[in-house]
């Protein structure tokens, strides 16, 4: 839990410049705004290389954004503004843990960040991250046992800019409401998860999903924000073990759009084998689990051990050698 000297006072928090449910007008990609046609701009190589010059040396050996798991931040340097991370695994898997740790581990290093839950409700939200904090055991919480918070630890959660929004954020005008009302500006919005969008005006799952992250990787970009998408894992891959790409539920386009694509795999569940085979098949320990890098278009693809602590909502690294973990895995 990091303290960074940030000033604690309510005037470093987000606040709303209107109401997102009655604010700005619904966004529309560039491409589709007015009648007038985009036309195309070509840029001379010498012109761009002078402006990603300046970029380059603004950046650092530490990752901007970290993910706060060491051999993650490792291979892929952390999340990236206007770029789109995607987070998968089976329903009830990990997925929604590993976004509000992600969002939680952010926050508390100074960033804003908006975390939209289409399946949960805010208060659900922050009782896991009640749990995930203090520590403490989830189901002291369900017997209505409440812990002792900290005077340091209220502080910080009256410190950290982690906004939970529910029933809001189930098309890509709303989510773009939601960025555009805050100050000061979002720098990542967590949206959990993909299959929830709204489809009603496309006649198909598929075809609605398809748009929406299109039009999402637009935003970010236009936004200049970083984006976490959990997604869920088709009913193949719930089938078939360890998962892949095309694995991704409902829509192909996700893999194509994304920058990054995150899969969590619970070995144990399938009676299948780590995968570098220090466990066998049916050997893998219950709180053992598999985070893969399967898509990563700025450096290398590999798997990395993690230790689930469930009553916690937590993700550690497994109890190896980071170095080991990485080492091993790495796909170049």
């Amino acid at each position: 839990m990091s303290t960074n000297g940030h000033d604690s006072s309510s005037s470093t928090l987000p606040t709303s410049t209107a109401s997102p449910l009655h604010g700005s007008p619904s966004w529309r990609p560039p491409a589709q705004r007015g009648t007038k046609r985009p036309q195309p701009t070509f840029e001379r190589i010498s012109t761009i290389m002078e402006r990603l010059e300046a970029k380059i040396k603004t950046r650092t050996g530490e990752p901007a954004l970290p993910f706060g798991i060491p051999a993650l931040d490792r291979l892929t340097h952390g999340l990236i503004k206007g770029k789109i991370t995607v987070m998968a695994a089976r329903s009830s898997q990990g997925k929604t843990t590993l976004a509000m740790q992600t969002a939680w581990h952010l926050a508390d290093l100074g960033n804003t960040v908006a975390y939209l839950t289409l399946e949960d409700d805010r208060e659900e939200l922050v009782e896991r991250l009640l749990c995930h904090t203090v520590p403490w055991p989830n189901f002291k919480l369900r017997q209505g046992d409440v812990p002792v918070i900290s005077k340091e630890l209220r502080s910080v959660y009256a410190r950290v800019k982690l906004l939970v929004l529910d029933e809001y954020g189930y098309n890509m005008p709303e989510i773009a409401d939601t960025v555009h009302v805050l100050r000061p500006k979002v720098d990542v919005v967590v949206i959990d998860y993909a299959q929830m969008i709204d489809d009603d005006q496309w006649e198909s799952e598929y075809r609605a999903l398809s748009i929406f992250v299109r039009q999402l990787k637009m935003f970010a970009e236009s936004e200049e924000i970083a984006v976490i998408l959990a997604s869920q894992i088709n009913r193949q891959g719930a089938a078939e073990g360890r998962p892949s790409l095309h694995h991704l539920a409902r829509c192909g386009r996700l893999e194509e759009v994304a920058n990054l694509v995150l899969m969590l795999y619970w070995p144990a569940y399938s009676q299948d084998e780590s995968f570098d085979r220090r466990f066998g098949r049916g050997e893998c320990p219950h709180d053992y689990y598999e985070l893969s890098v399967q898509k990563n278009k700025t450096g290398p693809k590999g798997t990395i051990p993690l230790r689930f602590i469930g009553e916690h909502y937590r993700f550690e690294p497994w109890p190896v050698a980071v170095e080991e973990a990485v080492g091993a895995a790495v796909e170049v």
